[in-house]
C-alpha cells in the first residue's frame, strides 16, 4: 500500500519518510518558503506544484531506486517560480540498478538556480557539495522543460553499475548557464534544445566502453557559447548532433572536444 503525505508549505518544513513506496504532494504558494524532504528505500514518489512562488528554497534527498521527483499530474505545473533555489540528490547502492527519474513537464520562472545530482558527484559548477563514492548503482533520467532567463542549472549523473544516464532538457530563455556532467559506466544519452540569446553551456560525457550521444539544437540571434566533452580512455564510441543558429559575427562559438 502506497502511503500519501499532503504537505502545504508556508515558512520551513523538515520532512523525512523511512519507508518503501511512498508518496509526498507538496504545494507551495506565496514566498520566502524554506523546504527539506528525505525519502528512505525504493519506489518512492515526490509530486510538486508550485504557483506564484518567489524566494523558494527546495533540498530533495531520495536514498534508493525506482525513485521519482515529478510534477503533480499532466496539468500541474510550477509556474511564475522566481529566485527558486533547488537541489535534487538521488543515490542507491551498487546492488540496485532501478532506474530514478526527475520530471519537470514545465517550470517557469526567472533568476533560478537548479542543482540536481544522480548518483552523484560533481566539483563544480561552484559545488556545493553533492559527492560521495560508495558504488553508486545505474539507472538516470532526467527531463526538464524550463522557460525563463537568467537560470543557471548545474548537474551530474554517474554510477559504477549498470544502467545509463539520460538528460532531456528544453530551454526557452535568454542568458541561461547550463552544466552538467554524465560519468562512468552505461551510455550516455543528452538531448538539448534551447531557444533565444546569449547562453553558455558545458556538457562532458565521460566513460570507458559506452555510447556517448549528444543531439543539441541552439537557436538565437546573439552570442551562445557550447562546450562538448567526450571522453574515454577505451572502447567508448562517440556521437554528437550540433545545430546552432547565430547572426551574429563573432558573437557564437562552438567547441567539440572527443579523447
Amino acid at each position: 500500500m502506497k502511503i500519501k503525505q499532503t504537505l502545504l508549505a508556508l515558512l520551513f518544513l523538515p520532512f523525512t519518510v523511512f519507508a518503501d513506496d511512498s508518496e509526498v504532494y507538496l504545494d507551495v504558494t506565496g514566498d520566502d518558503a524554506d523546504i527539506m524532504i528525505e525519502q528512505q528505500d525504493t519506489d518512492n514518489i515526490i509530486d510538486l506544484g508550485f504557483n506564484n512562488t518567489d524566494d523558494l528554497t527546495l533540498k530533495i534527498y531520495q536514498f534508493g531506486g525506482e525513485n521519482t521527483v515529478e510534477m503533480k499530474g499532466v496539468n500541474s505545473y510550477i509556474n511564475n517560480a522566481d529566485n527558486l533555489n533547488m537541489l535534487i540528490t538521488q543515490f542507491q547502492n551498487a546492488n540496485n540498478i532501478l532506474e530514478n527519474k526527475i520530471i519537470f513537464d514545465e517550470l517557469t520562472g526567472n533568476n533560478n538556480y537548479l542543482k540536481l545530482g544522480q548518483g552523484v558527484h560533481l566539483d563544480d559548477s561552484d559545488d556545493l557539495t553533492f559527492a560521495t563514492d560508495n558504488w553508486e548503482g545505474g539507472g538516470h533520467y532526467i527531463e526538464i522543460d524550463l522557460y525563463g532567463n537568467n537560470n543557471n542549472i548545474a548537474g551530474y549523473q554517474k554510477n559504477n553499475g549498470n544502467g545509463a544516464h539520460t538528460m532531456n532538457l528544453h530551454l526557452a530563455g535568454s542568458n541561461n548557464d547550463v552544466w552538467w556532467y554524465q560519468k562512468q559506466d552505461g551510455g550516455k544519452t543528452l538531448n538539448l534544445t534551447i531557444y533565444n540569446s546569449d547562453n553558455d553551456v558545458n556538457i562532458t560525457q565521460r566513460g570507458n566502453h559506452d555510447q556517448h550521444t549528444a543531439t543539441v539544437t541552439l537557436d538565437g540571434t546573439y552570442g551562445t557559447n557550447f562546450e562538448l566533452h567526450q571522453k574515454a580512455t577505451s572502447g567508448a564510441a562517440f556521437n554528437y548532433t550540433i545545430s546552432q543558429n547565430c547572426v551574429t559575427i563573432g558573437g557564437c562559438s562552438i567547441s567539440v572536444t572527443q579523447d
